[in-house]
């Protein structure tokens, strides 16, 4: 497991995505103004600490997930941003199909204008770690969050740093309990990682041990375990430290995995085989559909085939009465597409739907990512497909659907 098909929300100061770490690495970018709205950019580093976040996530050499793909929003030009920022950043990495988000960044006191995006993560099943701050003093919100992961420091000697954030949080409406915080510790002293322009550099903070224990998670994640689940094998297989601000202790990977892999039973039952959908609702945003046809056909699969516009596209009464919905998407969908169409495919995967979301993009690795999302399953298909040939295309098309059938 090295994170693959896992997608990590980076919302930090940018990301030089020509680093030779993280090329090939970055699948969405926006920059997100000071009033909130998220601008899809090209992507770059308006400082240096996002690229070394980034690094510690997916780099090649410096990362702990390299195979995962970051989903980067700049929320903190030249390193400071607004709540306004930071909160949009959160709705923009979430509406690109995240598994974790990691931020390296924190305010001081209680907001509670974190709790409904922090609810939103819980129903879609997104793992929030975020760091818990540099004072060594109170903890940072959202860090300090019951329900999130709040990630100290330790040094190579697993003590825990003076000036990571630690103690007690009380948090009124709506949880009306007291928290401890951090939750968990891990490496963030004198670590090596990129920064702009192909360089390398060593830092200290816990927005170090933030991206190593988000890149970790994904690791976890990688073998198909749930959020939810990975949360708590981390939690209850931690490195107790006698330290006060070590939480329940040092990650160890290992263990969370060994907690997550019971012993396999003398004979395991048989797997059943998928049941068969016999139809689909292939919604086309653009002409090339003929790989798309063909996968389907392999499959036994029968089709409805609706050309759609942006002023003219299939409601959410027309794509339920379909268990798989194919939509071959425009280039430029993701400043196109309102929030209320999103909305309603979420919607539309949350109680049992399937959806396949198909969008080219000249010059990047064809990628294939599958997330599950309440009762459904949803898997979008990216990169240039038009580098391969058209049976390429069909094959891989053809395994992507059967995985989401499954």
């Amino acid at each position: 497991m090295r994170g693959q098909g896992i997608r990590i929300g980076h919302l930090d100061t940018g990301v030089d995505a020509a680093h030779p770490d993280l090329r090939g690495k970055i699948v969405a970018f926006a920059e997100v103004s000071a009033d909130g709205v998220a601008r899809v950019a090209e992507p770059y580093d308006s400082s240096l600490h996002g690229t070394y976040t980034a690094g510690l996530l997916v780099g090649n050499h410096v990362g702990v997930a390299p195979e995962a793909r970051l989903v980067s929003a700049l929320v903190l030009p030249g390193g400071y941003g607004t709540l306004a920022q930071v909160l949009g950043g959160l709705d923009w990495v979430l509406e690109q199909n995240v598994h974790i988000v990691s931020m390296s960044l924190g305010l001081e006191g209680t907001q509670n204008e974190f709790v409904p995006v922090i609810e939103r993560m819980r129903q879609m099943g997104v793992l929030p770690v975020f760091a818990i701050g540099n004072s060594g003093g109170a903890p940072a919100t959202p860090g300090n969050m019951p329900g999130v992961l709040g990630i100290g420091a330790i040094d190579s000697a697993n003590r825990v740093a003076g000036f990571s954030s630690r103690g007690e949080v009380r948090w009124g409406t709506p949880y009306n309990t007291v928290v401890q915080k951090p939750d968990l510790v891990a490496p963030g002293v004198d670590v090596r990682s990129s920064i702009p322009g192909g360089r390398y550099m060593s830092m200290s903070g816990t927005s170090v041990s933030t991206a190593i224990a988000a890149g970790g998670a994904a690791l976890l994640m990688s073998g198909g375990f749930k959020a939810e689940q990975v949360r708590q094998a981390l939690l209850n297989s931690a490195l107790p430290l006698s330290a006060t601000g070590s939480g329940k202790g040092a990650i160890r990977l290992g263990d969370a995995l060994a907690a997550l892999k019971p012993a396999p039973p003398d004979s395991p039952p048989a797997a059943k085989p998928p049941t068969p959908l016999k139809t689909a609702l292939l919604v086309i945003e653009t002409p090339e559909t003929a790989a798309i046809q063909k996968a389907l056909e392999a499959l036994e699969l029968s089709s409805t085939v609706v050309q759609a516009s942006p002023d003219k596209r299939p409601g959410a009464g027309e794509i339920a009465q379909y268990p798989l919905v194919v939509w071959v998407l425009p280039p430029d969908w993701s400043q196109r597409w309102p929030e209320a169409q999103r909305k309603m495919l979420r919607a539309y995967v949350e109680q049992g739907g399937r959806l396949v979301l198909i969008a080219s993009y000249p010059g990047q690795q064809p990628l294939a990512e599958s997330s599950t999302f309440g009762k459904g399953r949803a898997s979008f298909v990216s990169g240039d497909l038009d580098s391969l040939s058209l049976e390429q295309r069909t094959q891989a098309l053809r395994g992507v659907i059967q995985q989401i059938l499954r």
